[in-house]
């Protein structure tokens, strides 16, 4: 008995190492970014909205909605609900982005939080995800619904700016990024995103980082 717990030991201990081992090189997939270090740490550390190891709200933000479970959420993901995601391809209208008028101030929304402002010919392009699924991997995580898939970053104009609010996978990615950073000016970003950006080969000088309710000039005109 005891030599079949042993070894029931044994296998569970090995998986869990296999586990570890799998997890800790998935992991290293430039597309999960960096963690910030060094002077952008220490910064981070002295920021008055920076408490017991993480960023707080400065009023109280329940993770759920009233009257709302975690068991209950999973419950509606996981179901069957045709109601889930739209049953055709959504209606879209594509504008010439090259093309856009430089004395008519413009705002095109490509989805979710994606959009991009032109005005006083200056261009400012916020929260780009133009991957097929917002995820660190383009083979697992949400896709695209169908229709939405309008844009390619080849047809963007030079970009004055581009604003990313924080680091979530549907408001930050990887491939985005990596097309789009030869043909930004200014990457403005929240305190701690510069990481990711520079890990993934922008220049220090095209980033400027902001904590909470700061503010800076970027633009002339």
């Amino acid at each position: 008995m005891i030599r079949k717990l042993l070894k029931t030991l044994k296998v569970v201990l090995g998986l869990v190492l296999v586990l570890v081992v799998v997890t800790y090189f998935f992991m290293q997939q430039d597309s999960f970014g960096k963690l910030p270090s060094g002077t952008r740490a220490e910064r981070i550390a002295q920021s008055p909205n920076f408490k017991n190891g993480t960023f707080q709200n400065r009023i109280e933000t329940p993770a759920l909605a009233p009257n709302t479970s975690y068991f209950s959420l999973f419950a509606k993901f996981f179901s069957s609900s045709p109601d889930k995601e739209p049953v055709r391809a959504l209606p879209t209208q594509k504008t010439d982005l090259k093309s856009i008028p430089a004395d008519k101030p413009t705002i095109i929304w490509f989805g979710h939080s994606s959009y991009l402002i032109s005005i006083n010919g200056k261009k400012i392009l916020a929260d780009p995800v133009f991957s097929e699924r917002a995820s660190p991997v383009q083979y697992s995580g949400p896709k695209n619904y169908p229709g939405t898939a309008l844009y390619k970053l080849e047809e963007f104009p030079d970009l004055d700016v581009v604003v990313i609010s924080h680091d979530h996978y549907d408001h930050l990615d990887h491939k985005t990024i990596l097309t789009l950073k030869e043909k930004t000016k200014l990457f403005c970003v929240g305190l701690g995103v510069g990481e990711h950006l520079e890990h993934w080969g922008v220049k220090p000088e095209q980033i400027r980082e902001f904590d909470w309710w700061q503010g800076e000039e970027v633009l002339e005109g």
